[in-house]
């Protein structure tokens, strides 16, 4: 009865989100979480939470609570992180994928469950730290690489390889616009050959990829209709703000292409 119970407010919460009722979401969330008895039953909850805090502008306490559950997970964070830390991690990164190829990436063994939630709180961090500290998302990033070499891929580790290729492709101190389009093609594919189009994750990654890296290196048009298939699928799993960014970019890239504004 106790699993029934939380597995239906659950469901509650991901039926309000959707929905875009997010107070009725995080209220809800709130209770599986309260309610649980261990930290493996409110997992999922914590990482549906963290999306809603997201939504909800409140980058800090989703920055918080992130950080929180990868401490339980066993992770260590620093305090801080300089930006001559950041600059020495991307470096040493660069020099590991050096070595990495396609076809060494798509053979890498799945991550097994810890490792996968680890992955998905990091790439939570991740994203909020852009916002709530800004010097911090180079190590989150780069974190989540190591680990998936180390430990296995999942599509949230794919989507850190699509990640730090933006930031060679748009960082001032650190740009490499060959390495970060070569990363970005060679994780975006490894992603859809073992994740297919219709992962949770691929309205991130349509952002990542097609609005950050892939303008370099591919057709305007080509980077333009991807968007739109990452608004299209931001709105079919309920993300609405990657679904946002997908289609200000969409239109950004459209008037770059010269596409006929009537469409």
């Amino acid at each position: 009865m106790h699993t029934f119970c939380l597995s239906l407010y659950y469901s509650v919460a991901k039926a309000a989100y959707s929905s875009s009722n997010l107070e009725k979401a995080q209220k809800a969330l709130q209770k599986v979480i309260d309610e649980s008895k261990c930290l493996d039953e409110k997992l999922d909850a914590l990482n549906l939470l963290v999306t809603v805090l997201v939504e909800r502008d409140a980058q800090e306490q989703a920055f918080n609570t992130s950080l929180e559950v990868l401490v339980q997970l066993g992770e260590t964070i620093p305090d801080s992180f300089e930006k001559r830390d950041a600059r020495a991690m991307i470096k040493k990164s660069c020099k590991l994928l050096g070595q990495i190829t396609e076809e060494r990436l798509s053979s890498m063994k799945e991550a097994d469950k810890k490792t996968e939630y680890i992955l998905m709180f990091y790439s939570h961090i991740a994203d909020v730290s852009y916002f709530a500290k800004p010097a911090m998302a180079a190590y989150f990033c780069c974190k989540m690489m190591q680990l998936s070499t180390e430990r296995g891929i999942s599509k949230y580790s794919l989507l850190s390889f699509v990640m730090f290729a933006a930031v060679l492709c748009n960082n001032k101190v650190v740009k490499n616009i060959d390495a970060g389009c070569r990363l970005g093609q060679m994780a975006i594919k490894v992603y859809f050959d073992r994740y297919g189009s219709s992962s949770d994750q691929k309205t991130k990654l349509s952002f990542q990829y097609y609005a950050l890296v892939a303008y370099y290196s591919e057709p305007f048009q080509r980077c333009h209709d991807m968007l739109k298939e990452g608004v299209e699928a931001g709105m079919c799993c309920g993300d609405i703000r990657y679904s946002f960014l997908n289609g200000l970019n969409q239109i950004r890239l459209g008037l770059m292409s010269g596409r006929n504004l009537e469409e």
